[in-house]
């Protein structure tokens, strides 16, 4: 009688004493938790944008809503070149109070600087005027001033020709 090579009977005594699932149900052990995965996720997604959409979407009504009555007008605007300093008086002529102001200086269609005025939090409410000082490198070709509360609804800009601003 021959004897029974080792891997040969190893393989028999393991196939006689494990105990387990079988491929089958294996598989839908795990396509049926992959599905309850997918159920779950899909629905806290669906909820957490849903809510993200709508408070967004609240925010920005508020935005444009107050926003729709902005408007800047620089009243006159002087570049001093021994100083290097530009003067504006801004006026509130919408509806919406503003503050946060800015000022774009163009000195060309690429060179641009931002420049915020030290007293940039004042607030500015319906008919009131404010002097704003900014500082200036050299002439500018263009000014503009925009309340940051309002970005895109409070913008005005100056053009600066023969040594003087043109409103």
């Amino acid at each position: 009688m021959k004897k029974d090579t080792p891997p040969k009977l190893f393989r028999e005594k393991f196939h006689q004493k494990s105990k387990g699932i079988s491929p089958l149900i294996a598989a839908v052990l795990l396509i049926a938790f992959t599905i309850t995965i997918a159920t779950f996720l899909a629905s806290w997604s669906t909820t957490f944008t849903r809510s993200k959409t709508e408070e967004f979407s609240r925010t920005g009504e508020e935005i444009t809503s107050e926003c729709q009555y902005a408007r800047l007008v620089i009243e006159n605007a002087v570049y001093d070149s021994s100083n290097g300093k530009i003067t504006a008086v801004v006026w509130n002529m919408g509806k919406t109070d503003l503050s946060d102001f800015q000022f774009n200086i163009y000195y060309s269609d690429v060179n641009i600087t931002k420049e915020t005025p030290s007293n940039y939090n004042i607030t500015l409410k319906n008919g009131d005027f404010a002097t704003f000082v900014v500082n200036a490198t050299t002439a500018p070709q263009k000014i503009q001033v925009r309340s940051l509360l309002c970005p895109t609804e409070s913008i005005y800009s100056c053009i600066y020709t023969g040594n003087k601003f043109n409103c």
